[in-house]
This record gives structure tokens, sequence and C-alpha cells, in this order.
């Protein structure tokens, strides 16, 4: 159950949610994001991920706030996006890894390291490139993240805005850097940030 003295009972959170309510919104989400996350690391066992897929479920919710009857359609719909993304997600970081492995595992790269790093500095110069093209406030909170290696809270700390704008433009950023690079730059991109 989700309590909170701003609302009656659960009724009336749903019915301020479903208006629109950004207050409410705030509430279900301190009130189940935790869970959402550790529910979610379970299928992929990478708790920066799991956040971002949380996150994603939230977003989805919102986008879809006057859909939902009663709280726990509410939470069960989030729990199903969770794992969907998570499930997606395990099955996009198995075929990633075969293309890369097999793009990495060519005979002439893997003959000649000075080829391998030389493509490797190409490519990830042109990340670069779309990371700092990216909305300022996005880019540099992609920075921080991965360049500077900060967790979300630091980064949440030193910009002063919430945990939920880190992961909001955290994934905002990705989703850019999805569209802009090649699917095999991207690839590359992902398995320098997650590995």
């Amino acid at each position: 159950m989700i309590k909170n003295s701003n609302f009656e009972n659960e009724e009336a959170l749903l019915s301020r949610f479903s208006a629109g309510d950004e207050k409410a919104l705030n509430l279900i989400f301190n009130s189940l994001y935790n869970r959402l996350c550790l529910f979610t690391d379970q299928f992929i066992h990478e708790s920066d991920v799991a956040e971002e897929l949380a996150v994603d479920a939230f977003h989805k919710l919102w986008e879809r706030r006057c859909d939902f009857s009663t709280m726990q359609t509410l939470k069960s719909f989030l729990y199903v996006c969770a794992r969907n993304s998570a499930l997606n997600y395990k099955d996009k970081e198995q075929r990633r890894s075969k293309k890369l492995f097999s793009f990495l595992s060519e005979e002439d790269i893997v003959e000649d390291p000075i080829v391998t790093n030389i493509i490797y500095a190409e490519i990830w110069d042109e990340i670069q490139q779309e990371i700092n093209a990216l909305p300022a406030q996005c880019a540099k909170i992609i920075k921080l993240l991965y360049e500077m290696d900060l967790s979300p809270d630091e980064v949440a700390a030193q910009l002063n805005i919430s945990r939920n704008t880190v992961y909001s433009q955290k994934f905002r950023g990705l989703a850019i850097l999805k569209k802009k690079l090649s699917s095999i730059h991207f690839a590359l991109f992902l398995s320098i940030l997650f590995h």
C-alpha cells in the first residue's frame, strides 16, 4: 500500500495520477522504484541497466496514466513492462556480443593489434563527437556518468538535480546516440559503458 498525507487513499492517489498530477507520480515513483530495480536486476544482473529500465517503465506508465483502474493494475503494468524490457535487453546484449565478437575476431584485425587500436580510436572519436552534439545537460550527464565514472547519486549532487532527472537525461542521451550512431558503433559504445 502507498500512503501519503497528501492523498486520502490509493483511489485518490490513482485519480490524481490519472489526471496528470506530478506529485502523485513522484509518490508512486518513490514508493515502487527500488522494488522495481531489484525485480529487474534479477533478470539481467546489471544494476545500472536495471535502474534505467525501471525509469523507462515509469516513463511508459506516465504515458498511459489514464489506463489504470486500480493501483494493482498499475503495479502489474510496471512489473510486466520492466520484465519485458529486461528480457529484451538480455536478448539484444547476447546478439550484440555475438556481432561484436564476430567483428573483432576477423582474421586481419586479430593479426594486427595496431589496426585494432586505430579502428577503436576512430570509432571512439565519432562517438565523442556525437556525445558533444547532445543537448548541453544531457551531454554533461553522459560525460559525468561514463567519462568521470560517477554514480547517478554523485551526478545529481554535483549538478544539484534529482536522481530521476539524471536517469531521464541518461535515457534521453542514449536514445539520441542510438539514432545517430551506426549499429556497430553503438554496440561498441555500449560494450565500453557496461563492460
